[in-house]
């Protein structure tokens, strides 16, 4: 982990107890303290981990992608399969991470005719507090 040799990326991975992050062995944050840290032969989540530790496991095995390049409809069935995360936040996260600009809020009314900008419903409404994903 202090070196950084990204060599062992996909051999293991770590959490981060006090943190709840998961990290691959190349991972440039600031090297925990060794009785915080896990060792697991992959990133997939344990029972009990919180919807962030799922997302970030997903993101580091490659099982999830949220860069520029990925696609919308896959990377949101791949965000409704990960245990903790409802249609509310995929959405957020859907508008957000990848920035689309047409997701409509779940649960929400949004006129179709405002297709193809529904995301900026969401936003307003996040912004108004009216409306706020589960994991908020």
């Amino acid at each position: 982990m202090r070196s950084r040799d990204a060599r062992f990326d996909g051999e293991f991975f770590f959490a981060v107890e006090t943190t709840g992050i998961y990290c691959r062995p190349s991972c440039p944050a600031v090297t925990p303290k060794r009785h915080n840290v896990r060792f697991y032969p992959t990133a997939a989540a344990r029972d009990g981990d919180s919807p962030l530790s799922t997302l970030t496991a997903a993101l580091a095995d490659g099982t999830l992608r949220l860069d520029p390049g990925a696609d919308r409809d896959e990377t949101h069935r791949a965000l409704l399969a990960l245990p903790g995360l409802d249609p509310r936040t995929v959405a957020v996260v859907r508008a957000r991470a990848l920035g689309d600009p047409d997701v409509a809020p779940p649960g929400v009314d949004v006129p179709d005719t405002w297709r193809p900008w529904r995301s900026y419903a969401l936003h307003h409404l996040i912004a108004a507090g009216e409306w706020e994903s589960s994991s908020s």
